[in-house]
């Protein structure tokens, strides 16, 4: 046992009554049987009180002792608990597929993702993905908070088969299945049109066209969504 355990766990016992007067008053009880003994000329009850007087020392070692050792199992118990609730607490959160919003994660994306881009090389599909990116700080709970009037307006131009995740990065992914690129672009212009309000930049990628991977798309994607948002130079 280490000695702050050793502390930590004697400090609240030495705070109740009974075990402090059990303890101040045991070495006076002590005390007193040895003055008695010392006294006493019968030697059959001065053995009687002497093995009284350790019968009493090792009940209140005992009982002290066991407190001690209650109360620090008490606290591992509490620690090992507390662990393990914020360790699944935490690795139920890495593992949801949803986020308090209602939107899918990061890593889910990228997994059904792949998992299109499997079922479209097995089949010769294509599919595409968009990455809607906000103009501004300000932006971000509104456009991407379930039941926002940003986020209403963004499934009103996709069907049910379609997914919105949020990124890592703070981008919104959305994986538009069974979806060629001409579709897909015309899915991208009504979204920008729908948040030109917001100022968002809306990126496009295709299946197999700009990459055979879930990273690959997502990061070509954003590109997209960055070159919308650059201010096109003016011709000389």
């Amino acid at each position: 046992m280490k000695r702050n355990e050793t502390v930590s766990a004697i400090a609240p016992l030495l705070r109740n009554r009974v075990l402090r007067a059990i303890l101040i008053g045991a070495p006076g009880i002590t005390a007193v049987v040895a003055i008695l003994t010392s006294a006493e000329s019968n030697l059959a009850l001065a053995i009687i009180l002497n093995a009284a007087a350790g019968i009493v020392m090792s009940i209140v070692l005992f009982f002290a002792i066991s407190l001690v050792a209650r109360q620090v199992t008490n606290e591992r118990v509490g620690l090992v608990q507390a662990a393990e609730q914020g360790f699944w607490h935490a690795r139920a959160q890495r593992l949801s597929i949803r986020d308090d919003n209602g939107l899918y994660t990061d890593w889910y994306i990228r997994l059904r993702l792949q998992e299109e881009i499997e079922r479209s090389q097995r089949y010769g599909l294509h599919f595409s993905v968009l990455v809607v990116k906000p103009s501004g700080l300000n932006q971000d709970a509104e456009l991407f908070t379930t039941g926002g009037e940003s986020s209403d307006r963004i499934s009103q131009h996709l069907r049910q088969s379609d997914m919105i995740a949020l990124l890592r990065d703070g981008g919104l992914a959305i994986l538009l299945p069974n979806t060629g690129s001409r579709a897909a672009a015309t899915v991208r212009n009504r979204l920008t049109k729908a948040l030109a309000s917001t100022e968002a930049q809306v990126g496009l990628a295709c299946f197999p066209e700009n990459g055979d991977a879930s990273g690959a798309l997502l990061t070509a994607a954003a590109a997209a969504a960055t070159e919308v948002g650059k201010p096109k130079s003016s011709a000389a």
